[in-house]
Parts: structure tokens; C-alpha cells; sequence
């Protein structure tokens, strides 16, 4: 008679954890493992052994040999970088203008950014730059030589900002442009609440005063660029503002009192292989005048004389009183022109 509990217990062998685990119950069929024997095993150890210390060193030497590979990188890179030709300097931009002239108490007062640095002495041969702004005390004057070529001279109690190395600002008083020495092309512009004056091969002066701004113009022409339109002031006339846009013009001659002051502040000429004849050329046009000899000898000899020294420091009319006695000549004003005469000998003779 069999046992009901036996079969139950049979029954759960077959459907229990076992017969869910197929791995498990082939490595039960398998019996228990030999063991290895000991010297194959001992072989199998000192394989592993072998392997592991070799990964261990490669993985010693790996960042010792990045190391070197990257300080070799650096060594090729630098000589690669000190085989190269050296870079080109970058070049400054030049100077928009540089101080020719200075007579009296003037002063400079740079731009820096959005702030303005203290204002310093002006001196002769110093170089501007943009933004810097240029003030004279009265009684003062000072010129100026533009990179252009241009010259530019300041009266007393005026004051200009240079804004480009074509354009500069005239904030009060008065300023004067001469395009004599100028690069062909070349025009300068002077900016006025007023109005823009552009100069076209000219001399000529622009002054704010109280009741508006004034145009005179010695030489050339002028374009003046205000709210009614743009005006051509030629040489010889003077062309006047006011605060409400009227405009009224008048004559105004080249030679006379209103233009001594550019005169006195004027740059010498350097004399030093220049003939006579140029010397008069440039002292009769600074004066606004035109040039004349009284006999044709004197004409023909102004232009094989050779000058040399010196006449820095001195006025226009103190360089032709310095300069004419060494070459037997003398010189008058007569309306607008410049006279030339030579000295006579006894016998009548030039």
C-alpha cells in the first residue's frame, strides 16, 4: 500500500525551485568535479600572475608616455614658432597734425575715452592726436602743420578739438587755414554750430564771435555748408552769420590790418637752398600780397640767388629786412604789391 504523503513530496520535488533552475539541476547531474591537479594548477597561476603584473606596468608607463609625447609636442610647436619670420609691427596711425608754433600761453588737452586729461603746456614740435582739443590765452597764437599738409593757425582766446586728420572743430575764437603746402586732392573742414566751411585750394578765416560766425577768404574759395543751403564764398570777400541764419557779405581785400595776426604766427620758411625769388614768393603770398620788381634785372637776379642761414624767430617783415640788404635788394608796399628794387652802384648800374 504506497504512502499519500510520499507521493505529495515526490510531486513537489518535480515542481518546486529545482525545477525552475535547468543550469542548476545539469551541474547535479554532473556528479561532484575532480580536483586540478597541483602542478596544473600552479601552471595556470603563474600565467594570471604573468598577465596581471604586465597590465599593471602598461598602465604605469601610459601617462609617463603621454607625458613625453606632449612635451615632445611642445618642443616641435616652439620650434615651429621660433623658425618663423617675426610678425609685421602693428603700425600706429599717424599723427593728424604737429604743433609748428606756439607764441604766448597755449595749452593741449587730450582725449582719453570718455574722459579729457588735464590740460598741458602746448609746445612746438609735439604731435596731436584725435580728440585733442587746443586752447589759446589772449595775446597767444599758435600754428599748427597738418599731416595733410595744411597750415593751421589758432588767434588769441580760441579754442578747436581736432576730430579727424580731415576735420577739426572750432569751439570759439578763431582759426586760420592755409592749403598752400597741401597735398594735391587734400581739403580740410572746419566744423561751427553754424555751419561746416570747406576749403577749396585757399587762405581763409573762420571766427565766432557774439552774434554769429564769419567766412573771410584771402585766396581760393570757401564752401560754407549751413541750415539755408550751401553758400561759395570767394577770395577777396567776407561772408557774415548770424543767430537767426541771415547771411550778409561784403568785400574784404587780402592785405590789411584783420589779417596780422596769422601773419605774426606764421612758420618760417627754411631758407637753406631756396633762391630769392621763392623766399619772396612765400613772404609776398603770407602777407596777401602780389609780387613785383621795378627793373627786370632784379627779377632775373631773384631767381639765380641762393639762400642759406636762418630766419626762425623772426616776423615776415623782420626776415625781409634781414635777407634783402645780403642780396643789394630792398623792398616797399605800394596798394597790394610787394616792390622789389636793387641797390644802384655809382655809376647807375643795377
Amino acid at each position: 500500500m504506497t504512502d499519500p504523503s510520499g507521493d505529495r513530496s515526490d510531486e513537489r520535488a518535480g515542481t518546486g525551485e529545482s525545477a525552475h533552475d535547468p543550469i542548476g539541476n545539469l551541474i547535479q547531474l554532473a556528479g561532484r568535479r575532480t580536483s586540478l591537479p597541483d602542478a596544473a594548477a600552479a601552471r595556470v597561476k603563474s600565467h594570471v600572475r604573468a598577465h596581471w603584473r604586465r597590465e599593471v606596468s602598461r598602465r604605469r608607463r601610459l601617462p609617463l608616455a603621454l607625458a613625453a609625447a606632449a612635451a615632445m609636442l611642445l618642443i616641435v610647436v616652439a620650434a615651429r614658432l621660433w623658425l618663423l619670420p617675426p610678425a609685421a609691427p602693428v603700425a600706429s596711425p599717424p599723427a593728424p597734425a604737429h604743433v609748428a608754433t606756439v607764441s604766448g600761453a597755449a595749452w593741449r588737452s587730450p582725449a582719453s575715452g570718455l574722459s579729457r586729461i588735464p590740460a598741458v603746456v602746448l609746445r612746438a614740435g609735439e604731435p596731436l592726436a584725435m580728440g585733442d582739443e587746443l586752447s589759446t590765452e589772449e595775446g597767444a597764437r599758435a600754428a599748427l602743420r597738418a599731416a595733410s599738409g595744411h597750415s593751421i593757425r589758432l588767434d588769441g582766446r580760441s579754442r578747436i578739438r581736432i576730430q579727424s586728420v580731415r576735420r577739426i572743430e572750432l569751439i570759439s575764437g578763431a582759426v586760420y587755414l592755409d592749403s598752400g603746402g597741401a597735398a594735391a586732392g587734400a581739403s580740410l573742414e572746419v566744423v561751427t554750430t553754424y555751419g561746416v566751411v570747406q576749403e577749396v585750394g585757399t587762405q581763409f578765416e573762420v571766427r565766432l564771435h557774439g552774434s554769429g560766425l564769419r567766412v573771410r577768404v584771402r585766396e581760393g574759395s570757401v564752401r560754407l555748408h549751413a541750415a539755408g543751403g550751401e553758400l561759395e564764398v570767394a577770395a577777396g570777400s567776407q561772408a557774415d552769420l548770424d543767430l537767426q541764419g541771415a547771411l550778409r557779405r561784403q568785400a574784404m581785400p587780402a592785405f590789411g590790418a584783420e589779417w596780422a595776426w596769422m601773419e605774426g604766427i606764421a612758420p618760417m620758411m627754411d631758407l637753406k637752398g631756396r633762391t630769392l625769388r621763392e623766399f619772396l614768393e612765400w613772404a609776398s603770398r603770407e602777407r596777401g600780397l602780389r609780387l613785383g620788381f621795378q627793373e627786370r634785372a632784379a627779377a632775373e637776379e631773384a631767381s639765380r640767388i641762393t639762400l642759406s642761414g636762418s630766419i626762425q624767430g623772426l616776423t615776415i617783415e623782420e626776415a625781409l629786412a634781414a635777407v634783402l640788404p645780403t642780396c643789394r635788394m630792398s623792398h616797399r608796399v605800394e596798394d597790394d604789391m610787394l616792390v622789389l628794387e636793387a641797390y644802384r652802384d655809382a655809376g647807375g648800374g643795377v
